[in-house]
């Protein structure tokens, strides 16, 4: 699915320019997209997973728009750089030689660009703001500032922002005031900070956040004993964030400890299905095959970008050319195309075609050099693709199209799913029945009725408080009993006690008498308290 996500935004945005281009002037509209990333393992934020898409994207454009020219180009370091973090210390400086050694200022300039660059995209956002450049990317918790990020357009796969709101909405509807949340520090990015970003967005619940390193090799298992016996003491809510064969272990060992029945709930996240992330659900070939199949019913799945929302979306139009691209182009270095294409496609395609018709609305031909008024077209506007709708909100942010669902001993089936009616808010609505276990039509509460540890007193068995009130009685009067009896003893000890140091002569009395042995011719002096 991600791969169609450059595809998407270049669609819309080449569509916008051309209309603006179109009511504007008869002369050609030149737009130049740079695209900065990095060449490295094939991950979603790597400029060849995504290249497929500006190909593809670019040609349709082309077909549909003759009149406009564009150029398009990657920015990236020759001498490799292989990871995030690595091109995040180097993008800015990256991107500003560009702007001022190979922009063309008499062009309509988008700077388009893949995930990856995390904590820095408000850095790339304050440079583009500053040059009054349309930036169109994944997102910041500040993006909704608009006075602190005019020209930036959030059209990524899936919303940080939108997430949380999905989550604490999802917890407010069943009640849900304590949680427990298991985050997987891995190779897959998106649950590196899944669990946290959402705790740390949230009001009113109380969370447990754990964190754990995945097993460096596939053949290794984590062990969560210690994790479980803790969640059964403080939640029946798990968030866990982690990849699919992670899940299926932490379910396995769940079971042996009886801690997957209709009490327990275990929710797993997915951006969007897609192979990298594995299959939710058992598999023929699980060694537990049955156990994992019953444990599942205890597992909610949600889904950040839930395509089968959309009964638009046609993927399958594009697969054929992305695959024969990763084949055929060396620069994509995927010559055997091991995984799927992904559909971080879908954005640049509707980023072009975005631009294309936000362009076409505007009468003033000097606000196509304007980033900030080029942004605005994009507020509150929904666009129509050939891989389906995609919706902005008045921030420019993109609409969820999330959805939560359970498993039926089968497969998993969605009965919750975002409102794409719901303007800047966030609401969820039935999608169908909840058959939590294949009978519930409610979740269970985070609490159990008779607490953690079963012991509270509501479930006692009748009668149980007289008899717990009788046995508080006696043990009181012993209690009592032998306090009484240790206060007269002390009381008698401390009269006696007292004599020693009484030296008073004259309540002392001296007596003499004979020795108790006949061979002693000492005489023997009696000391006699007057007292006695």
């Amino acid at each position: 699915m991600a791969t169609t996500l450059p595809l998407l935004s270049t669609i819309i945005v080449m569509s916008s320019i051309y209309r603006v281009r179109s009511a504007v002037s008869p002369m050609e509209t030149r737009v130049q997209i740079v695209t900065p990333g990095y060449l490295g393992p094939l991950m979603p934020s790597t400029i060849m997973l995504c290249g497929p898409a500006f190909v593809t994207g670019l040609r349709y454009l082309r077909l549909t728009y003759p009149h406009l020219n564009f150029s398009h180009s990657y920015l990236y370091d020759p001498k490799g750089v292989d990871s995030c973090v690595s091109f995040a210390d180097d993008m800015v400086l990256l991107i500003s030689k560009w702007l001022y050694r190979d922009r063309d200022p008499d062009q309509i300039t988008v700077i388009m660009t893949p995930s990856c660059i995390d904590q820095r995209f408000f850095e790339l956002n304050q440079l583009a703001a500053e040059w009054n450049i349309l930036l169109m990317s994944s997102g910041d918790v500040l993006f909704h500032d608009k006075h602190l990020t005019p020209t930036w357009v959030r059209a990524g796969v899936y919303s940080n922002q939108h997430t949380s709101g999905a989550y604490n909405f999802f917890f407010a509807l069943y009640n849900w005031t304590s949680v427990y949340i298991m985050e997987e520090f891995g190779p897959l990015l998106f649950y590196h900070t899944f669990g946290s970003y959402i705790m740390r967005r949230s009001r009113g619940i109380q969370f447990v956040y754990n964190r754990y390193n995945a097993p460096k090799t596939a053949d290794k298992k984590f062990n969560f004993t210690n994790y479980l016996v803790d969640f059964k003491g403080r939640s029946r809510v798990m968030m866990f964030c982690g990849p699919s064969w992670s899940l299926r272990n932490l379910l396995v060992q769940a079971h042996s400890r009886n801690m997957t029945t209709d009490e327990y709930v275990y929710i797993a996240a997915l951006p969007f299905p897609y192979e990298r992330y594995g299959t939710f659900g058992p598999e023929a070939g699980d060694q537990d095959y049955d156990v994992i199949r019953a444990a599942y019913k205890s597992v909610l799945l949600f889904t950040a970008i839930d395509e089968t929302l959309d009964p638009t979306a046609n993927l399958s139009a594009f697969a054929p050319e992305w695959s024969r691209l990763f084949r055929t182009d060396p620069f994509y270095r995927n010559m055997d195309l091991r995984e799927p294409p992904y559909l971080r496609f879908i954005p640049s395609l509707f980023r072009l075609k975005v631009v294309n018709e936000t362009v076409s609305s505007i009468k003033n031909f000097d606000t196509l050099n304007s980033g900030a008024a080029l942004a605005r077209k994009f507020w509150n506007r929904t666009f129509q693709t050939t891989t389906g709708y995609i919706s902005l909100d008045s921030y420019g942010d993109r609409k969820p199209m999330n959805s939560f669902a359970c498993f039926d001993g089968a497969q998993f089936q969605v009965f919750l799913r975002s409102d794409p009616n719901a303007g800047d808010d966030y609401r969820w609505i039935k999608a169908k029945k909840l058959q939590w276990h294949g009978f519930h039509d409610q979740l269970p509460p985070n609490e159990p009725y008779c607490g953690y540890d079963g012991l509270k007193t509501r479930c006692h068995p009748k009668g149980s408080d007289g008899m717990n009130a009788a046995l508080f009685a006696i043990a009181a009067g012993l209690f009592c009993s032998t306090a009484l009896l240790l206060w007269h003893a002390r009381r008698r000890y401390i009269r006696y006690d007292k004599a020693w140091y009484l030296l008073d002569s004259s309540q002392l009395r001296f007596s003499h008498g004979a020795s108790f042995s006949h061979r002693s011719n000492l005489s023997v002096v009696f000391l006699r308290h007057s007292l006695f």
